[in-house]
């Protein structure tokens, strides 16, 4: 259950141990870099010797919620805010030279922080450019 909840904000960390880089693979050399907790390695076994590093208490950003990050800044009448009255973050974008200006709401970090992978402005706008463009990728 920890780790679950701790792959909400990718806090928990994994540091094979020496003697299971041995093991494993020759490339894996002594003072490996730890490796973040995901989905992909649900099912690994730690071993004696393993270092597991949990943030249980992850430095959060909540100002990441106060803002659509999907919506531009004006609203199609010209109104900050829009008819939610959540204010945007694009101020821009150019799909077809790619790129998009944005606004970045303060206290939210440019990119993921050792503590908090999801909640910084790298995944936000990310998560909604994919989610606004996920029928043209299928």
């Amino acid at each position: 259950r920890l780790f679950i909840s701790s792959r909400l904000v990718g806090t928990g960390w994994d540091l094979v141990s020496s003697r299971r880089c041995a093991q494993r693979s020759s490339s894996l050399a002594l003072g490996a870099k730890p490796i973040r907790l995901d989905v992909q390695n649900l099912t690994s076994v730690m071993a004696e010797g393993d270092y597991l590093r949990v943030h249980h208490s992850p430095r959060r950003f909540p100002a990441v919620s106060k803002v659509d990050w999907g919506k531009n800044i004006l609203d199609l009448d010209g109104n900050i805010g829009g008819k939610n009255n959540i204010p945007g973050v694009i101020v821009q974008e150019d799909t077809e030279k790619g790129y998009i200006v944005l606004n970045k709401p303060p206290g939210v970090p440019v990119h993921p922080t050792v503590d908090n992978l999801l909640e910084n402005v790298a995944g936000c706008i990310g998560r909604s450019l994919l989610d606004r463009n996920r029928d043209q990728l299928e």
